[in-house]
C-alpha cells in the first residue's frame, strides 16, 4: 500500500511541477502572425469604414496598400481593421511606416501623404499622425476589451512615377504590434511551490 501511494504522490507532485512550468512557459510565449491585404484570410480590400476588418488573433503585422489603384481603377483612401483578443492592461508599441515590399522596392513608392489612427473599439483616439519619413509610434495600455483598431488613410498626394507606370500617389504600408505582458512575480510561483514541498514532505513521511 505504502508503495502505491508513494507511486501516487510521486506522479501528482511531477504532474503539478509540469503544470507549473507548462503555465509559466504559455504566459510568456508570444503568437505571431501576419497578415496581408489581398492575402487569404485577409480580404482583398480592408474595409473602408470604422471599425474595419476583424484581424484573427494573434496578428502582430498587417501589410497593406493605399492610395491610387492600376490601371486607373480609381483611388483607394482608406483601410481600416482591428486587433482583438489582446491581454487588458498590457504594454504595446505599435508602428506604422511605409513598407519596403512596395513596387518599386523601396519604401514610399512616391507617396509623402499617409497617415495614421489608432483607436479604442468605441472610436477613441489614441493616437495619431503621418507615417513619412521614419513612421508613426504610439505607445500605450491594451484597453479592458483587448480591442485596438487602426485606420490608413491616403490624402491623395500625386507621385511622380505615372510615366513609369506606377501608381500614382500609392503606397504599400506596414503596421507592427507588440504587447508586454507582465512576467510572473517569484510570489505568484510560490503557492505552487509550497504545495509541491509539502506533497514531498508526504511521501518522506509516509515512507518512514
Amino acid at each position: 500500500m505504502k508503495n502505491n501511494e508513494s507511486v501516487s504522490t510521486s506522479g501528482f507532485a511531477r504532474g503539478l511541477l509540469a503544470t507549473t512550468c507548462l503555465t509559466v512557459a504559455c504566459g510568456a510565449t508570444a503568437v505571431a502572425g501576419t497578415i496581408t491585404e489581398g492575402v487569404g484570410p485577409a480580404p482583398t480590400d480592408f474595409d473602408n469604414s470604422p471599425k474595419g476588418y476583424l484581424l484573427p488573433v494573434g496578428t502582430t503585422v498587417v501589410n497593406g496598400y493605399i492610395g491610387a489603384l492600376p490601371d486607373e481603377a480609381g483611388f483607394d483612401n482608406q483601410d481600416w481593421f482591428e486587433f482583438q483578443g489582446l491581454t487588458p492592461g498590457a504594454s504595446y508599441t505599435f508602428h506604422a511606416a511605409y513598407s519596403p515590399l512596395g513596387l518599386r522596392s523601396e519604401s514610399g513608392n512616391g507617396e509623402s501623404n499617409v497617415f495614421t489612427d489608432l483607436f479604442t473599439d468605441s472610436g477613441a483616439i489614441l493616437g495619431e499622425g503621418s507615417i513619412e519619413g521614419l513612421g508613426k509610434t504610439i505607445t500605450g495600455v491594451v484597453p479592458e476589451d483587448g480591442f485596438l483598431g487602426v485606420a490608413m488613410f491616403s490624402e491623395g498626394f500625386t507621385g511622380p512615377f505615372a510615366e513609369l507606370g506606377i501608381p500614382r500617389g500609392g503606397s504599400f504600408y506596414q503596421v507592427t504590434l507588440d504587447t508586454t505582458e507582465s512576467v510572473p512575480e517569484p510570489a505568484t510561483l510560490l503557492p505552487v511551490g509550497l504545495a509541491l514541498a509539502g506533497a514531498l514532505a508526504w511521501r518522506r513521511k509516509r515512507r518512514a
